[in-house]
């Protein structure tokens, strides 16, 4: 008697478990997982996934890749599930065979989302990006809610809400900017994300200046010390010493006076006081162009 194949005995149980998966339940939270990682808020921002889909959004994704990201792990690593809540959602297109998803339509040309989302800040302790998305949603529906951390994971206290909707990212800011969270909490300060962005810049460059202008008086510091060791130890250089200047005088006008007098004899590079407590310099350093002119300064 001849052996009974096998193929048609692996065939019907391959049927039969997929029949029960096709029955089975959904794992909550699984389609709306994955919704959210087609959506235009997370492609946008997810690199690993735009290399596969391309920049338009619609290339097509193995199930079995995504089947490997922790969040969708942690409710299901049946690709046949997994597929069948990607059939679910009507804007994905699913293979006839299972193994791959694609967005149905391209991202929109136009990115939008800057005028879909607020800045909020003041935050209760422990906010958990869950947390956020339940405490700004009475406003309309939340697209995206980052949550920036350090690189110790704590979070820097402040978050990013992205909507689906430009008026319901303004509602957000009327309704809860300076209003706290719960009783007993310090209010939230919510702005547009642009506004935020304008205020950002314009506090980087006043660091800048601020930064600038310190590096500049250091820089300063820094050769009137050099130059103040320099005619201490006696070394001939650039700088001419020049003393008994009357106290009382006018700083800027008495550095001009300073200038004009050396420059008769050759150029001056800068002019520049010892340091003194009550303001009132007696010394002053003269740098010139070259250790010729200060030696010719020195010696008229």
């Amino acid at each position: 008697a001849r052996a009974t194949p096998t193929r048609p005995i692996l065939s019907a149980a391959m049927s039969t478990a997929s029949a029960r998966a096709s029955s089975e339940a959904l794992p909550e939270g699984l389609v709306g997982q994955l919704a959210f990682y087609f959506s235009e808020s997370n492609l946008r921002r997810d690199r690993f996934l735009l290399r596969l889909t391309g920049a338009e959004g619609t290339g097509d994704v193995p199930i079995s890749t995504l089947a490997t990201f922790n969040l969708v792990a942690a409710l299901t690593t049946d690709e046949s599930i997994i597929a069948r809540a990607l059939r679910s959602i009507g804007w994905l297109a699913v293979s006839e065979d299972g193994s791959t998803v694609r967005r149905a339509s391209p991202l929109p040309a136009h990115d939008t989302s800057l005028a879909r989302t607020v800045y909020a800040e003041n935050l209760p302790a422990g906010s958990t990006i869950e947390s956020l998305q339940e405490l700004f949603a009475p406003h309309g529906g939340v697209a995206f809610v980052s949550l920036p951390r350090c690189a110790s994971r704590d979070a820097l206290g402040f978050a990013f809400i992205e909507y689906h909707q430009e008026e319901h990212a303004a509602a957000a800011v009327a309704a809860m900017d300076g209003t706290p969270p719960a009783d007993g909490l310090a209010p939230l300060r919510v702005m547009a994300k642009g506004e935020w962005e304008v205020q950002k810049r314009v506090y980087k460059e006043s660091r800048a200046r601020v930064n600038k202008r310190a590096a500049e008086a250091a820089r300063r510091q820094r050769e009137a010390q050099e130059a103040a060791e320099a005619a201490a130890a006696g070394i001939p250089r650039r700088v001419v010493c020049v003393s008994r200047i009357p106290r009382g005088g006018n700083i800027k006008a008495l550095r001009r006076e300073i200038a004009a007098l050396f420059n008769e004899v050759a150029p001056v590079d800068y002019v520049d006081y010892g340091v003194s407590n009550s303001g009132n310099p007696s010394v002053g350093f003269v740098r010139m162009k070259n250790e010729v002119d200060a030696a010719e300064a020195a010696r008229r």
